[in-house]
């Protein structure tokens, strides 16, 4: 009787499961079918904007995964190239008459935020309308909402206007507590990697970089919202240091905001703009089926002639790394497919990375300089491009950077723990060993170095901090000696990295994309993006099931701490010397 019911229940369980995957399966195929149902805009139509998913360098292809993980209609994020496309084609579509931005719910990069801000100013220059609307503004999205024509905001809604601000978290007094000892070796007086381990806050020469590089933010951010909003960029600064928006009245006392409107007075205000009726329904679409519109209308050009966009995005790492990060391996093989295709011309390789592993950085480094020989090598930096992130741009021919991209960083460090306190002290454990030579446990986590030891490691990371200077002297057309005197590991937003040498135009992908095209002496082009997926369409749709599932229990268990959960968990799967920052630069 019993092995019935074992087999009764193992039989529904199988059914179930496969029931499941079937299930999973026709989401997947309905959301591929879905993809190419054809979409028709009516005339006197609003865009609708909303970047609930965030703005990243790269998303999806269109139509292939819509679902999330429950089985319901998934908002995707919304990429630069994407972006940047689709905004250009609305702008001369006589059946788009204006944007409405809804930034209720906002994610996204601030050099990502740069580059479709400035597209969306383009948009605006034809004369059609946009409108943004929230319940409430910060740094990040009132930054983006200052592009438009009106701005609004619920009544009893709020605005921050106070300046920005950074905090970096300091791992001493835990780590001292566990009794764990950081073994530090660097390179770079400004090279703060090491510093949340051995220090409990900012060192001066690190307070100085941070000041540096977060008052050209917010220089910059001032002077575009000036331009955009017609105020003075004193005032500006006074309304923050006076903290003068206390309430939903001050921020349209002072001009930060136009009205303080219901979400039912906006579309009225839709409808005047649009010229129809109150009480008259607003012909709208979104951004993703837009985007799909735009696909369907595109004229499908064929041209031999390619420029390569490679996506270098997440940390550095040895071997072939995961999807979110960049494996020395696999971005090497990348590179050199884009090399041997004959009808490729130029290569842009958009680099978003904090950096890495120093060998897998230089291994794509070679791969580069190979590509350079053939064709055209153009650099585009993301939100950040620092440390291992420039080592693999540094000899790019042109190196194109947001005004508030992260770049620099140049330098080296190490960190090895002696775990001896934690294990004897707090866990009453004890190691013996034995070892035919006298290095024979170099390395060993379960004792401190002595002074030789310590000095072969610091003499490593010497070197391959002289190698690194080397490469970006090559890159830049300089001596080590200048490279010297902007590395040490400093930090530098885009702007000051072109005062400074390190970056030679300021701009974005699409920029970067027509330096290509004017290099490589081409009037008519396609653009080819790789990486290219070699997965099946199936394992896709599992893999993104499974992703959604993952990141949306993390955010949600989490919230803002899951951003140092992914830090942590990039340091725990660091290996050998590092060229990297050392934590997300988070400005706020």
């Amino acid at each position: 009787m019993k092995d019935i019911l074992k087999y009764m229940l193992g039989t529904i369980l199988g059914l179930f499961g496969l029931a499941l995957f079937g299930f999973i399966l026709l989401l997947g195929i309905s959301a591929i079918a879905g993809s190419g149902s054809k979409i028709e805009i009516e005339p006197n139509s609003v865009l609708y904007l909303s970047f609930e998913k965030g703005i990243v360098d790269r998303a999806n292809k269109p139509g292939l995964v819509d679902i999330d993980f429950d089985g319901s209609k998934k908002n995707k994020p919304i990429s630069v190239s994407t972006a940047l496309d689709v905004l250009d084609y609305a702008k001369t579509d006589n059946n788009i008459k204006g944007i409405y931005m809804d930034l209720n719910t906002f994610e996204g990069s601030w050099a990502n935020i740069e580059e479709v801000r400035n597209a969306l100013i383009d948009f605006k220059s034809s004369g059609k309308f946009i409108m943004a609307y929230s319940n409430i503004y910060s740094n990040k999205n009132y930054y983006m909402a200052s592009v438009a024509n009106n701005i609004y905001m619920v009544p009893n809604g709020g605005l921050v206007w106070n300046g920005l601000s950074r905090t970096i978290m300091f791992f001493k007094g835990s780590l001292e507590k566990l009794g764990i000892e950081p073994q530090i070796f660097k390179v770079g007086k400004y090279k703060s990697a090491v510093e949340p381990y051995i220090l409990d806050k900012m060192s001066d020469a690190n307070r100085e970089q941070n000041n540096s590089f977060m008052n050209s933010f917010y220089d910059h951010m001032l002077e575009k919202v000036s331009n955009e909003r017609d105020l003075d960029i004193s005032a500006l600064k006074d309304i923050a240091d006076e903290f003068k928006i206390r309430d939903d009245k001050g921020s349209v006392k002072h001009k930060l905001v136009d009205e303080l409107l219901y979400k039912d007075e906006v579309l009225q205000k839709i409808r005047e703009a649009l010229g129809i009726d109150e009480g008259d329904e607003i012909s709208s679409i979104c951004f993703s089926d837009y985007e799909k519109y735009y696909r369907s209308k595109k004229e499908l050009e064929f041209n031999l002639d390619k420029i390569a966009v490679v996506y270098a995005a997440g940390n550095i790492v040895d071997g072939k790394g995961s999807k979110d990060e960049i494996g020395g391996a696999s971005l090497s093989k990348v590179i050199r497919k884009v090399r041997e295709d004959e009808n490729t011309k130029a290569m842009v390789l958009r680099v978003n990375s904090p950096g890495g592993s120093a060998l897998a950085s230089e291994i794509i480094w070679r791969e580069v300089a190979l590509t350079k020989k053939k064709m055209p090598v153009i650099v585009s930096m993301g939100n950040v491009a620092a440390s291992g992130g420039y080592y693999i741009s540094c000899l790019a021919d042109t190196i194109v950077a947001q005004p508030n991209t992260i770049t620099g960083s140049i330098g080296v460090f190490g960190i090895v723990p002696n775990l001896k306190g934690l294990y004897e002290d707090k866990l009453g454990l004890s190691f013996d060993m034995v070892k035919t030579s006298k290095y024979g446990d170099f390395g060993s986590l379960y004792r401190a170095f002595d002074s030789n030891e310590s000095n072969i490691i610091q003499e490593s990371v010497n070197r391959i901090y002289d190698v690194f200077l080397g490469r970006v002297s090559d890159g830049r057309g300089q001596s080590k000696e200048d490279i010297h005197k902007v590395a040490e590991g400093r930090v530098w937003t885009g702007l000051q990295a072109k005062e400074n040498g390190l970056v030679d135009v300021i701009g974005g992908l699409e920029d970067a994309i027509n330096i290509a095209k004017e290099k490589a002496k081409l009037e008519e082009y396609s653009i080819s993006n790789y990486p290219k997926s070699e997965k099946k369409p199936w394992e896709l749709i599992l893999e993104a099931l499974n992703e959604s599932a993952s990141e949306t229990f993390i955010e949600k268990e989490l919230g803002d701490y899951s951003l140092l959960f992914k830090e942590v968990k990039a340091i725990s799967k660091s290996r050998g010397i590092q060229a990297r920052l050392p934590y997300t630069i988070r400005i706020e």
